[in-house]
């Protein structure tokens, strides 16, 4: 047999088979391969996953600067929204913006459930103290 062929069992015709090649490696996306300071147009914009997860969203996204959130929460988290896309953008590799947008979209979703979730603990924690507590403190009647 010759190097290179294959032959089939049944009809012992030849066929030519290659060696496997490895995948193509994609190279990843990131704001150096744009020119200057221009983000992509798909990149820009509100980023819900920063206004809601902060500083976490920050940590998994590379923006150290979410941190500042710790000392500064609510205004940090309109400047995290505001900028979120930008940064995470340049500090983050990407394999396309695809890949970006989805990312931040699992993000703000994860960030959006957990605001609710604890609104809704919230919520049922003050119905449980008005109820128990009799509407003393909700309507000025004190202990």
């Amino acid at each position: 047999m010759l190097k290179g062929k294959a032959y089939c069992a049944q009809c012992v015709e030849s066929f030519v088979t290659a060696e496997p090649k490895a995948p193509a490696r994609r190279e990843a996306v990131t704001s150096t391969q744009t020119q200057g300071d221009q983000l992509p147009p798909e990149v820009r914009g509100w980023n819900w996953g920063a206004f809601f997860m902060s500083w976490l969203w920050g940590i998994f996204n590379k923006v150290w600067i979410s941190l500042i959130v710790l000392v500064l929460p609510v205004i940090w988290n309109f400047v995290l929204g505001a900028k979120g896309n930008e940064w995470a953008w340049r500090n983050k590799s990407w394999d396309s913006v695809e890949h970006f947008k989805r990312t931040q979209r699992t993000w703000a979703i994860v960030g959006l459930i957990l605001f609710l979730l604890g609104l809704a603990f919230w919520a049922i924690y003050v119905i449980v103290v008005v109820v128990i507590m009799g509407g003393g403190l909700v309507m000025g009647g004190g202990w």
